[in-house]
This record gives C-alpha cells, structure tokens and sequence, in this order.
C-alpha cells in the first residue's frame, strides 16, 4: 500500500511539476486546454518517468490519438481510453474504460490491469482537479449511485463536479466500469 500511496505522490508531482495546487489541463467554452495527443502525450512523458522510477508494476503508455470517439486499447480487452474532440480539435471529454471482473484471468494480469485502472483514475483526477483528487476517487470507491436499467443491462451511476467539470463512474452489471471527465 505505501508503494500505491508514493506512486500517486510521484505522479502528482510529475503531472504537476511541483506547481502550486490548481489543474494542469483547464475547461472553456466546453473544451478542454488541449488536444487529445497533446493529453495524450503528457500522460505518456509521466509514465515514462514513472516506470523508470519503480518496477512494481509497469504502466502501460496510451497509444497515439486516431479519431473521435475512437476507442484506444491500452491493455486489450480489460482496459482502454475513448476521446472526443470539438470542431476546433480541441479534447471535450475523456472516457477510462476498464473491466472489474477479472476472475478467469491469471493473477498477473488482474494486477496490471487493476493497477494500470487505478493509477489512469487517479492522475485524471489529479490532471483536471488535484485539490478534489481525494473526493473524486471516494466517489469512484463508493456503492452509492443511481441504477439504470434492468438485469446484465442495468448500470450503476454516480457523478461529482468540480472546477465545473462534471467527474461521472459508471459500473455495469457485468463489471464495465466507465469514468468520464467533460466541462
């Protein structure tokens, strides 16, 4: 556990660069200050030095950008990235996608893909809003929400927002867990 903990620390310092508290990627006018590959890349050059740092597991880098709404494989199936962009090709809304339900899956694989899971939420939460970090990852913890659907279609969904950003998990009931991020 204070492997985890230090790693998130590491990452936020990374992310951050050691800057006073305030989000490194901000919303106008419903877009985001970046580019998907320019977020994309950022994530990327923090990995890097991320996986230097330590070889307790290794995260695993995002693929370049192709197009909107395009799902980007990180570790195929059990975890991947959707992005959006507006008009000017600016990035409107990140999407995590990961599986929860690993049990058939070999021990190593579930603590790579749990892990890579957990670390993608965390430096999203610290990229877009690092003083409510803490909150939106409680929030993604939590069994509360509102069910949507019925059966192996119903959907567990609970939502916070902050630096006017709307932070949504969503949990299927075959375990798909969405976590979105749109101004």
């Amino acid at each position: 556990m204070f492997k985890k903990s230090l790693l998130f620390l590491c990452i936020f310092f990374l992310l951050s660069g050691c800057k006073s508290s305030g989000p490194l990627i901000t919303a106008t006018d419903g877009a985001f200050s970046c580019t998907p590959q320019e977020f994309i890349d950022m994530m990327n050059d923090a990995i890097k030095t991320v996986n230097e740092s330590q070889d307790e597991v290794e995260i695993v880098p995002i693929p370049d950008y192709q197009a909107s709404g395009e799902r980007i494989k990180v570790i195929d199936p059990h975890l991947s990235f959707y992005f959006s962009e507006n008009e000017n090709h600016q990035l409107d809304e990140v999407e995590l996608w990961w599986f929860g339900n690993l049990s058939t899956c070999n021990r190593d694989h579930v603590k790579k893909v749990m892990s890579n899971a957990g670390f993608y939420a965390r430096s999203l939460c610290t990229v877009f809003a690092p003083e409510n970090a803490d909150e939106i990852m409680a929030m993604i913890d939590s069994k509360e929400g509102t069910v949507y659907g019925y059966g192996d279609s119903a959907w567990l969904r609970k939502s916070i927002t902050a630096n006017d950003l709307t932070f949504e998990h969503s949990i299927s009931a075959v375990s798909w867990n969405v976590f979105s991020i749109k101004p």
